[in-house]
């Protein structure tokens, strides 16, 4: 993930001032944190890693055991 710091002139043509490597991800606004929160999401999106649903995809024995601390192991 890089962050580009871009300008804009009066017609919108986009010019890049620089490129940072390791960007800010802190949140010091809740625009801020609008923003970096949904950058992250879908950064993980685009590399495979997606939230993952596992109540809806397990059975309610599953889940009633894995409330009481059991290991579920998937051999799916």
């Amino acid at each position: 993930m890089f962050g580009f710091d871009i300008i804009l002139d009066n017609n919108f043509k986009p010019y890049i001032l620089e490129v940072n490597f390791s960007p800010s991800l802190s949140a010091d606004s809740p625009l801020d944190w609008h923003i970096k929160s949904n950058l992250l999401v879908d950064t993980l999106n685009i590399v495979g890693l997606r939230k993952n649903h596992k109540k809806k995809m397990m059975g309610k024995n599953s889940i009633n055991q894995r409330m009481r601390g059991g290991l579920i192991i998937n051999n799916g």
